[in-house]
């Protein structure tokens, strides 16, 4: 596999691009997160191809010569961070630190710059499915940087903040500078702006239709389930089919998970706890789902019956996306009903709570 890292031509009357690629050791992990990661390129290594007029172009508009040393790709054609100091390399540094806490990384660097996260790392341990989603769902929980606590936190737990002037993605660079704002909210795995996420899977032990697998999840990562498509369907879910984050529709996908997110902010403690049980429950639901079809969908195409291994991938693709959806209508309704007003109602037994106000952290 292979990483590959484009940006436009630097002369304005050029209309080309430049790019490198770099290629990712075999199980090793790649982290990108709005920034540029690929670092030194050096002629004739096997690990690396590049646009044929790299070097003279980068030369000729002044960003790098061979006086330099070897050329550093990200700090020759970009600022390294996008925005303010904790937007990208944080993302970086917290996938790195959660996947391989064994190679001690720091989250404090010199400056955007920084050689201190590698290209690629190998984790302490294999990543599966699961771990994979949790990565996405991640707002530093645990470490100093935990938006769910603190004072700047919302109440009761709530790890999505509001955004101060530092944050903001407008007028903070030109063409001979980036402004540094300190301040700002460091940028989670779990942004609560996320229209989508997924998890490619791609396993060479089965054949290239049932192999193939795309989970993905609507909306906010941490509130999602994510729903498994098969290469070899034909079709999917309606409702994973269309939707506009200007027009609230709750038969598509996107609104029917943010909906439950926003709902959740009312009483965030309370709620994450039942989200996040029924998100288990369904993609655990799903894994063990998607071993079934492999089986049968493999012995389909084994036996030399394609259109029937199409049929079979393409109906649970369908019928899997659908009960999902319909789970989760399910569990907003629930959580509309049990958490209306202010008050924690149970829905069986009428009992009411009046829990108050508590900040989170």
């Amino acid at each position: 596999m292979w990483v590959i890292e484009i940006c436009s031509s630097l002369d304005p009357e050029d209309g080309g691009g430049l790019w490198v690629a770099q290629k990712i050791p075999d199980g090793e992990v790649f982290v990108a997160a709005n920034e540029f990661r690929i670092r030194e390129v050096v002629p004739g290594n096997p690990d690396q191809i590049y646009s044929k007029d790299l070097f003279r172009k980068l030369e000729e508009a002044g960003v790098w010569s061979p006086a330099d040393g070897p050329l550093d790709w990200l700090e020759a054609v970009s600022y390294g961070e996008y925005t303010h100091p904790y937007y990208s390399l944080m993302r970086v540094w917290r996938i790195q630190d959660r996947l391989a806490p064994s190679l001690n990384l720091s989250p404090y660097v010199e400056d955007s710059y920084t050689k201190a996260y590698p290209f690629t790392i190998t984790p302490d341990e294999k990543v599966n499915l699961t771990v994979a989603f949790s990565l996405f769902r991640d707002h530093y929980e645990g470490t100093g940087f935990d938006l769910s606590t603190g004072e700047a936190a919302g109440p009761f737990g709530n790890p999505y903040r509001y955004l101060g002037p530092a944050d903001a993605h407008t007028n903070f660079q030109n063409g001979s500078y980036m402004e540094v704002r300190p301040g700002a909210n460091p940028r989670p795995l779990s942004e609560v702006f996320c229209s989508y996420s997924y998890v490619a899977q791609a396993r060479s032990s089965l054949p290239d239709p049932v192999g193939d697998v795309l989970w993905f999840g609507p909306a906010v990562a941490y509130e999602t389930v994510y729903a498994p498509s098969y290469a070899g369907s034909t079709n999917v879910s309606a409702a994973y089919v269309t939707g506009d984050r200007s027009k609230y529709d709750p038969d598509t996908a996107y609104w029917t998970f943010d909906f439950v997110t926003n709902w959740a902010m009312l009483r965030y403690d309370a709620m994450i706890g039942e989200i996040t049980a029924k998100q288990n429950e369904l993609e655990a639901e799903s894994i063990a789902l998607v071993q079934e079809t492999d089986r049968a969908a493999a012995g389909l195409i084994a036996a030399g019956n394609h259109e029937g291994a199409a049929r079979l991938l393409t109906n649970f693709t369908v019928r899997r996306g659908d009960g999902i959806i319909d789970e989760w209508h399910d569990l907003a309704g629930m959580l509309i009903v049990k958490y209306s007003n202010g008050f924690i109602t149970d829905p069986a037994t009428g009992e009411v709570e009046e829990p108050g106000i508590r900040r989170g952290g």
